[in-house]
């Protein structure tokens, strides 16, 4: 994920991403 602030570190450690920031790296599916 590459960001410009928004997050701080502890929570990208804690496994928290924003996800206007980041992409798949696989295939996805969703239910609606």
């Amino acid at each position: 994920m590459v960001h410009n602030g928004g997050i701080t570190d502890e929570d990208v450690e804690d496994g928290y991403i924003l996800a206007c920031c980041s992409k798949p790296l696989g295939r996805l599916s969703d239910e609606v």
